[in-house]
C-alpha cells in the first residue's frame, strides 16, 4: 500500500499542468471512448470525436513516459504493472483504459492519471515476483 501511495503522490506532482486543470475519469472516458473508431472507421469520427482521441492518445503516451523517466530517476522503486514484450498497440492500452473505466463508473470522479495506472496495473499484472523489478524501457520504446 506505501508503494501505490508514494506512485499516486509522485505521479500527481509530475503530471503535465493540463492534467492539473481538473481531468477526471468522466473527461478521460469522453475523449478515449471512441478509440475503436479510430481504428476501424476513422471516417465517422466527428471533428470533436477525433480532437479528443488524439488527446487521449498523447495523455496516456504522457503518463507512460512521466512513469518511465520516474523509475529511470529512481523515483519509484518498483513498475507496479508488466506490459508484454511484444510490440503493444497504442489501441491496446487505450482500450484497456475505456475498458477499466467502463467498469469503474463509481470512481470516475477521480483523476485521470489514477485511471491509468489502475487499468495498466489490471490489464496487464506483474506475475512472478522478478517480473514486478522490470522497467518499462523496452515497453515504452516499443509502443511508439
Amino acid at each position: 500500500m506505501k508503494l501505490v501511495s508514494c506512485l499516486i503522490l509522485c505521479m500527481s506532482l509530475s503530471m503535465p499542468s493540463f492534467a492539473l486543470a481538473g481531468l477526471d475519469g468522466n473527461g478521460l472516458l469522453q475523449k478515449c471512448g471512441p478509440i475503436e473508431k479510430l481504428y476501424d472507421d476513422p471516417a465517422s469520427l466527428s471533428s470533436q470525436e477525433g480532437s479528443g482521441v488524439v488527446y487521449c492518445l498523447g495523455y496516456v503516451d504522457s503518463f507512460l513516459e512521466t512513469f518511465y523517466f520516474q523509475r529511470q530517476a529512481k523515483i519509484v522503486p518498483a513498475v507496479p504493472y508488466c506490459l508484454p514484450d511484444e510490440k503493444l498497440p497504442r489501441k491496446d492500452l487505450v482500450s484497456a483504459v475505456v475498458k477499466y473505466l467502463e467498469n469503474h463508473p463509481d470512481e470516475l470522479h477521480k483523476p485521470a492519471g489514477l485511471h491509468i495506472f489502475m487499468a495498466l496495473r489490471e490489464a496487464y499484472p506483474c506475475n512472478k515476483e522478478e517480473d514486478k523489478d522490470k522497467t518499462t524501457e523496452s515497453n515504452t520504446s516499443k509502443e511508439q
